[in-house]
């Protein structure tokens, strides 16, 4: 007997529903849920090969030490072993996938105090979506966060970056919203070309900082001049160009204006919050991440180590164990020797669905399941598993209660407090913001596109990617 199980899809934030046909705890078949809000039935390639990663032949099934199958049990006395060994030294760090639930970020942080005698616990957004929701935070107060629906009702949309790589359904509301009537408008920013500036009437190019001060100073000109002292400091010697004067004016005088935000540059995100929060209540923002559960998971994760920090203390030779679930540390950072820095440690643990640049370095290999193969809460809502994970692969948070059981240790995790602390757009705030804007933004060296999720150690493997790869 076949069950439908609806879940969603987590490669972007927008979590866009699907449904997974079940047969004898076998997905067979991937259908579109046409009743989500987010999405209408449809999915974008990433979405699409959601059932090829699920059954994809190179999933990794029981747990391997040195390139040999062991029991979980064995895995986990190893690795209860190291970290006894290293509590003294405070020598043990644990490193998590963005892609965590909340409820693997609430273990992780209990399997810290209990388990590895420190706070060494960080969560890797290659993407930079953690810095961009903590940016957010601090300068968003009072600026109205839009909907789906408001995105497609806008008269003028600013696109800041490429949403429509980055998210290729958002794309259909975006032009919905430019076809709507002859006087809409779509208009973007962004570093040069790229998919989403090929429909825009006006496209900002070069610096995404330096354009997005452009359009908040024309805004706030066009909206009556700086009134507010944060105004008067972040738009101080700025003198906006003709094409950003004309884009603020239609912004400010449209009814409707969204700011659709795809960017890993928390400047250029605080730009954009202040860009909607100079010119009135009919504004909006609109955020889109890589990982879809960036915002949860950051709410209640902050103070802690870095992917940085922990790099750096391996390199430093501070670090005996390090567990990696999910993240492939090679290819996310590929600016920094991650290999080098954990050559220098006792034993590697690495969690992950499929082999990968990581797992390649580890002494220990642990299988992970996918979200849609465990249960937790992502966008804010508890999604229960759509289908079992493959053999002996586990969500992160149950790994850990393993390895916390061999210690004899019982993980009773509760939901932890909300960490994020919201800010104000003041005076000394936009000051420095202004200065910031003023610096070359880094190109990142991992970005996600319309067929590729992150890092790739997912996505990458399916064929639609390797068809794109051999044309290319």
């Amino acid at each position: 007997m076949v069950e439908s199980r609806k879940n969603i899809c987590l490669f972007c934030s927008l979590g866009c529903g699907l449904i997974i046909d079940v047969e004898r705890d076998e997905a067979v078949n991937l259908e579109y849920d046409v009743d989500c809000p987010a999405n209408r039935g449809k999915l974008c390639a990433k979405g699409n090969y959601l059932l090829e990663l699920i059954n994809h032949p190179m999933r990794l099934y029981v747990p391997r030490k040195d390139g040999k199958p062991v029991k979980l049990e064995q895995a986990s006395a190893e690795i209860a072993e190291g970290l006894r060994a290293a509590r003294d030294r405070k020598a043990a760090a644990l490193v998590l996938s963005g892609d965590a639930s909340c409820e693997d970020v609430g273990i992780a942080l209990e399997f810290a105090v209990n388990c590895m005698g420190n706070d060494k616990v960080a969560i890797s957004f290659p993407t930079g979506d953690d810095a961009v929701v903590s940016a957010l935070a601090a300068t968003s107060v009072g600026v109205p966060a839009a909907t789906l629906d408001d995105v497609q009702q806008s008269v003028c949309t600013i696109a800041v970056g490429d949403p429509f790589a980055r998210c290729p359904v958002i794309a259909g509301r975006v032009l919905a919203a430019r076809n709507a009537a002859r006087h809409n408008s779509l208009n973007v920013v962004s570093r040069g070309g790229n998919m989403t500036s090929r429909f825009a009437s006006t496209h900002l190019s070069g610096s995404e900082r330096a354009g997005m001060l452009e359009l908040v100073a024309a805004a706030i000109e066009a909206h009556g001049g700086a009134n507010a002292d944060w105004e008067k400091a972040l738009v101080k010697d700025v003198n906006p160009g003709a094409n950003a004067r004309r884009l603020a004016r239609s912004f400010v005088e449209s009814d409707q204006s969204v700011v659709v935000l795809s960017t890993s540059d928390p400047v250029v995100a605080q730009l954009a919050s202040a860009l909607v929060k100079a010119v009135g209540d009919t504004k909006r923002l609109f955020t889109l991440h890589d990982y879809g559960n960036a915002r949860g998971i950051t709410e209640i994760f902050a103070g802690n180590a870095s992917v940085e920090d922990v790099l750096g203390s391996a390199n430093r030779g501070e670090i005996d164990i390090v567990l990696i679930l999910g993240a492939d540390l090679v290819a996310s950072y590929p600016s920094l020797d991650v290999g080098g820095a954990l050559s220098n440690v006792k034993m590697v643990v690495a969690g992950a669905p499929f082999p990968n640049k990581t797992t390649g370095l580890a002494h220990l290999v642990l299988p992970t399941a996918l979200w849609i193969e465990a249960d937790g809460t992502f966008n804010g809502d508890m999604r229960r598993a759509a289908v079992e994970p493959p053999g002996g692969a586990l969500s992160y948070g149950d790994i850990l209660k393993a390895v916390a059981k061999a210690m004899g240790v019982e993980l009773r995790a509760q939901a932890p407090k909300k960490a994020l602390v919201a800010g104000q757009l003041d005076q000394p705030t936009a000051a420095a913001l202004a200065d910031a804007a003023r610096v070359a933004e880094a190109v990142p060296g991992i970005e996600s596109t319309a067929i590729r999720f992150a890092d790739g150690s997912l996505t990458d493997r399916v064929s639609w990617a390797r068809m794109v790869e051999n044309v290319h």
